[in-house]
Order: C-alpha cells, then structure tokens, then sequence
C-alpha cells in the first residue's frame, strides 16, 4: 500500500520538533507537514538558518519521517500585481526551503476574489504565477500544490487553474472536506483531482446549526474509507495529513483516533 499518513503541525502548535516526530513514530504516521508563518513552535521556516535546517532534516531522517509538506500561507487571488509578485517571491523562499529539507510539496492558495475581479481572470493571473512556481521548483524537484480551499474550494475550480497553469510541477492538494461541504460529492471531487492530486488534507466534520464542526473521524459525513479505496486504485503514493486547526482535543487524543482509523481503513481494504 503507496498511500501515507502524516499530519499538519497546527495539531500541536506548541510542541518542538523532536516532540512532533517522536509523536509521529508512536502513533504510526510515515510524515510530517510543517505549517510555516504562525509561529508554531517547531521552528522551521524561510528565514531559518542552514544550520537549523540541516539538523532538522537530520533529525527526520534519522527517524524515518518524512516532512510531507511546507504549508504557507501564500494566495495569489490578489488584485495588486505588485502583491501577487511579493507572493511569488515569498513561495521561491519556501521551495528553497523544501528542497533543503528533501519535501516535494510545498503547499499555496488561490486565495478569495478580490471585489470587481472576475472569477476568470482570477483562475488566469493565479495560473502565471503557478507556472512561473512551477517553472522555478522543478530543477529542485519540489511541486507547488494548489489547495482546494477559499474561492477554489470546489474542485472543478482548483482544477481549472492548474490545466491552466500547465506544468508538471504545479498540481493539486485535495482537501477532503472543502469541496464536499462547497456542494461536491467526494465521487465528483476525486474524479476532478485524480490526475493532479499529490498530497490531501483530511479531517471530519458533521452539520451542526452554526455550520460544519471538526470531530472524530468516522463520526462525521465524510468517508475517508470511500477516499484511500479511490486513491489505491490510482496507485496514490502520498500522503493524507490530518489538518487540525484549533482542535478542541489534546493533541495525543486526536492523532491516535485518526492513525488507528485510518490503519483499520486500510486493513479493510486488504
């Protein structure tokens, strides 16, 4: 089985690195992904120094973790070319920043439309930029991952942007939810993604009166066993990575609820 489990570090915003990796080995995850630009306490960002990176690649190799991601908070939706081209810059920082760290992914966002922007050419300046991320992460290896997420929640969208884009090294991060809760079925939203998707976002969530509320998964309207039998039949060799920002459980609790799951997921699928 290719497919890979992970989580992002805003599960345990306040734990160092070593903490972070000893909890991925104890609860069976094969990554890590590092959420950068929120003072998380792991410490590993674009400004950090050689030496800071080289013994945090160190110390997840020695390990046996992979880091499955960088998650900034890059968007490219902005109306001011001047902010697009301070996004484009701030994401090379980040590639590099992958690349020291042996990552592939380094994740992005389109962002929100801007007021007296069109969808269109929103989905077009989005994908210059892309490529231009693409055209400059590729000598290195690294893909730059659109997230479903903000005004490209629906895969459709996000998708969109990509074949406009049109390089190898631009591609999609699949968040399970937004789609689904943006009006797609998870057939509908995998069928879109399934030749772009390299690395997914899940967490669970059910209807409540005041919206969608995370919780346990299984106890939720998203099937996360539908997700890993669609993604094994097209040989799926990344990493689902749990996303849990402002959980209401400790941190412990939730990672060992969703890696016992996930592995009784897979174990069903034989």
């Amino acid at each position: 089985m290719a497919i890979k489990f992970s989580f992002m570090t805003w599960v345990c915003p306040h734990w160092d690195l070593s903490r972070i990796i000893e909890a991925a080995n104890k609860y069976r995850y094969h990554g890590v992904e590092l959420r950068t630009e929120v003072g998380h306490a792991h410490g590993i960002e674009p400004e950090s120094d050689d030496a800071t990176i080289k013994l945090a690649k160190g110390l997840f190799e020695s390990n046996g973790i992979e880091v499955s991601a960088i998650a900034t908070s890059c968007s490219f939706s902005h109306a001011d070319a001047s902010k697009r081209r301070e996004m484009v810059e701030r994401s090379k920082k980040h590639i590099e920043l992958a690349a020291k760290l042996g990552c592939t992914n380094v994740r992005v966002f389109g962002g929100a439309i801007p007021d007296g922007v069109s969808m269109e050419d929103a989905k077009r300046y989005i994908a210059d930029a892309l490529r231009e991320l693409g055209e400059f992460a590729q000598p290195m290896s690294v893909y730059v991952l659109l997230e479903t997420h903000d005004a490209f929640s629906r895969s459709k969208d996000a998708v969109e942007v990509v074949r406009l884009a049109s390089h190898p090294n631009v591609r999609i991060l699949w968040d399970v939810q937004h789609p689904y809760t943006h009006g797609e079925t998870l057939d509908e939203a995998f069928e879109n993604v399934r030749n772009f998707v390299r690395h997914c976002h899940i967490h669970d969530v059910r209807r409540t009166d005041s919206g969608w509320e995370l919780c346990l998964l299984g106890e939720g309207e998203i099937s996360h066993e539908f997700v890993i039998r669609k993604l094994h039949e097209i040989d799926f060799d990344g990493h689902l990575s749990g996303e849990f920002i402002n959980s209401p459980w400790e941190p412990d609790f939730i990672l060992k609820q969703y890696a016992d799951k996930l592995y009784h997921y897979l174990e069903r699928l034989g």
